[in-house]
């Protein structure tokens, strides 16, 4: 007999995913993919981290001088720390073990910071809010979610909004 087979309903699903990575940026797609995460973290007994990358470009628009440490005085730094700091208290008041990595990333480009952090932390999945855009709005407006489901070498979940 299957070993899921055997569960009971108080038992969680002993799954494969149990390091769940979950790139984050304050928006809500990224709240809904969050809570996606959250659910299955309750089902596997996984734990979660979250990802949120500080673009480059966006650093560089910001007006501050460049240092290039993550702690540096800048205000996408501080947003970021804040991002990561609201969705570790969502994780931790579901009850689910979790922590945070920010990251730089490169030039407008996310998606090598989060493909460095899933083989860094060993992630079994991501679980990624995405808009579902397609056509002409994906072109102009990219879309990471894409790209990371795209180049990943684990399993990806979109959620989509």
């Amino acid at each position: 007999m299957h070993p899921c087979s055997q569960r009971t309903p108080e038992s969680p699903v002993v799954s494969t995913y149990q390091r769940i990575l979950v790139p984050i940026d304050g928006s809500e797609t990224g709240y809904r993919g969050l809570q996606e995460a959250i659910k299955l973290a309750l089902t596997t007994r996984g734990s979660i981290r979250l990802i949120h990358v500080v673009d480059e470009l966006r650093m560089e628009q910001s007006g501050e001088p460049r240092t290039g440490a993550l702690d540096a005085p800048n205000p996408n730094v501080t947003r970021g720390n804040e991002v990561l700091a609201a969705g570790l208290a969502e994780v931790e008041h579901a009850d689910v073990k979790g922590d945070v990595a920010l990251r730089q990333g490169v030039v407008g480009e996310i998606y090598p910071a989060i493909a460095l952090e899933i083989r860094a932390w060993d992630a079994d999945i991501v679980v990624i809010g995405t808009h579902g855009r397609t056509g002409l709005p994906r072109l102009a407006f990219g879309s990471n979610a894409e790209d990371i489901l795209h180049s990943s070498d684990v399993p990806v979940l979109q959620v989509r909004l």
